[in-house]
């Protein structure tokens, strides 16, 4: 919800709003993972606990594809005096 209400203030088109939303769904854990495997021996469950979190974020990201488009769907040109809903339109 959050992307979607930047991309409207950022008044970006739909793939761009899109884009922002998923920016901010995501992190950058993978670049942490050399840093974490520098850490010393003593906290060596450190690079686990940043792969754990990558899988994790890869599974969200697989729902993530499948729940934006519904609530950042396409916008559906309609013209005057048609009543019909377009098939992304969301109420």
């Amino acid at each position: 919800m959050l992307g979607l209400l930047a991309g409207r203030m950022a008044r970006l088109d739909v793939p761009g709003t899109r884009a922002v939303a998923f920016s901010l769904a995501t992190r950058n854990s993978l670049v942490v993972l050399p840093l974490a495997l520098a850490l010393p021996a003593t906290l060596g469950i450190a690079p686990l606990a940043v792969v754990t979190q990558t899988l994790v974020e890869l599974v969200a990201m697989v729902v993530l594809v499948r729940l934006v488009p519904r609530f950042i769907p396409e916008r559906v040109n309609r013209g005057r005096g048609s009543s019909s809903r377009g098939a992304h339109d969301v109420r």
